[in-house]
């Protein structure tokens, strides 16, 4: 709320969530393809009034195999355009598989991020962070939060 919010030393917002499934079946799925965040993407990139993940200043995705990466760019529009700085924090890869944290662990460190508080890996002028989590096989469930450093217009 507003008045949390500015009680807060550093408040950051949720300018745009939203969760969505492909196929829970794995034999009835296009496997080129990760259709959960794509929804998922939409959606909160349609609340937070982004035309694209590409606006942001720092992007996260479920990089828990080295596949889904590039699957999840893709899925967020990021292969195609100038893509901000993805995972500073080293994902799933760098850091290890959390299994259903890795989520939560994307979301501190865009938090942080977005506060300027990452330390070694702050990405310099982050004030806009979007996050994707991936809930690993054999679902294709995916949630996407945008963040930023004030209110959403």
């Amino acid at each position: 709320s507003d008045e949390v919010a500015a009680e807060a030393e550093h408040p950051v917002c949720i300018d745009g969530i939203s969760w969505a499934s492909g196929t829970a079946a794995p034999e009835t799925r296009d496997h080129s393809c990760s259709v959960g965040p794509e929804l998922a993407a939409e959606a909160a990139l349609a609340d937070a009034g982004l035309a694209s993940a590409a606006d942001a200043d720092v992007v996260y995705v479920s990089d828990l195999y080295a596949h889904r990466y590039i699957m999840h760019l893709d899925a967020l529009g990021l292969l195609s355009e100038d893509c901000p700085p993805v995972n500073p924090d080293g994902g799933s890869l760098g850091m290890g598989d959390l299994y259903e944290g890795n989520g939560g662990a994307r979301l501190y460190d865009a938090v942080q991020q977005v506060r300027g508080n990452a330390g070694a890996h702050q990405v310099s002028g982050a004030k806009r962070a979007v996050i994707q989590s991936w809930r690993g096989l054999p679902t294709d469930s995916c949630a996407v939060v945008v963040l930023s450093e004030g209110r959403k217009a």
